[in-house]
């Protein structure tokens, strides 16, 4: 007998102008069977991302066949384990959070024990849902990409998003003098509250390398963490330390830019890729120490996850928006157990 279970789902590629986003509807669906090799979670919370909007606009770089579940990173209870993982580590009622490509935003996701892990004590369901992405990708770039080493100046920008806020916290814990860029007042104050020992607010200092060379004595910055892209991209070539280290993570401006070469030569500097997501198929070591660092991190109350909203499935529409919209500050977290604010 076929089981259903409510999520989203999305049946066509939603377009870029307009408030789309904001028809995303809860359905009802067939539950997807777990099989022997796989554990099924019922998902108590489910992280939101830009790239989750870029997906739902067929602009990611993955593009999952319609119709399709959204959504790549829950907590929830281990409901059902397969047959051949009995011995996983994982068993029926443990709290645990994970990631996938694709099926988070709904009340069961069925994945296999490699994507999961169980949740550090003290974690409530709603920070595990939004940890791994974000602090597992900024663990990576400190520390695997960029090396960071102590009394080193580390300029994180975007530094009140998701992954802003960890890099801070992370560079912080290495030893770093952090710097971070910022497009409000309100975001300042808490990227100050993370660790950030000098914040710049770029909309009142668009061409900032200047203030850089200034706060670094004429330096720059040792590594630059740049999700951003575009003209903050640019800015950033022109603050870079000798033997600097650029780390590319993403283009939330909607450019991808490009620098010369004979710069790069002249500057003594690296460009580096960032694709976390790569990791568990190219070095899942790396992977794996991620997770083991990042939670020490949050145990010994040096990373802390920052919500800065959490919304009913039924709202998932409002939360990709503020992401959207640059008005998130942290990340916006959906709920399985919140009832839809229209519904309040």
């Amino acid at each position: 007998r076929m089981s259903f279970f409510v999520a989203i789902q999305v049946t066509r590629i939603i377009p870029e102008e307009g408030p789309a986003l904001d028809d995303l509807k809860v359905s009802t669906v067939p539950a997807p069977v777990c099989g022997s090799s796989s554990i099924e979670v019922r998902v108590k919370a489910a992280g939101t991302n830009f790239y989750d909007v870029l997906m739902l606009q067929g602009k990611y770089q993955h593009k999952p066949p319609l119709p399709f579940i959204p959504g790549s990173e829950f907590s929830g209870i281990v409901s059902k384990v397969g047959k051949n993982v009995l011995n996983s580590g994982f068993n029926v009622g443990d709290h645990v959070l994970g990631s996938s490509l694709v099926g988070a935003y709904a009340e069961i996701i069925v994945t296999s024990p490699a994507q999961l892990s169980h949740m550090p004590k003290g974690m409530t369901f709603e920070e595990a849902s939004m940890f791994r992405s974000a602090s597992c990708t900024s663990w990576a770039g400190m520390v695997v990409r960029a090396k960071v080493q102590p009394g080193e100046f580390v300029l994180v920008h975007a530094a009140a998003g998701g992954v802003g806020l960890t890099a801070v916290q992370i560079a912080k814990s290495l030893g770093a003098i952090v710097i971070g860029t910022v497009g409000s007042d309100r975001k300042a104050a808490i990227v100050r509250e993370a660790g950030a020992d000098y914040v710049i607010n770029y909309t009142t200092n668009k061409h900032f390398a200047p203030k850089i060379k200034e706060i670094t004595k004429g330096r720059g910055a040792d590594v630059i963490y740049d999700p951003v892209g575009g003209d903050v991209f640019d800015e950033s070539t022109r603050c870079i330390a000798w033997n600097g280290r650029i780390i590319i993570l993403g283009f939330t401006s909607g450019r991808i830019p490009s620098m010369k070469m004979n710069r790069v030569l002249l500057k003594g500097c690296s460009i580096m890729g960032l694709f976390y997501g790569r990791y568990g198929m190219e070095e899942p070591h790396i992977h794996q120490q991620a997770q083991a660092g990042t939670e020490r991190l949050f145990l010994e109350g040096k990373l802390k996850p920052f919500i800065y909203k959490t919304y009913a499935l039924e709202d998932l529409g409002k939360a990709l928006l503020a992401i959207a919209s640059r008005e998130t500050i942290g990340k916006a977290v959906i709920s399985l157990d919140q009832k839809p604010a229209s519904k309040l």
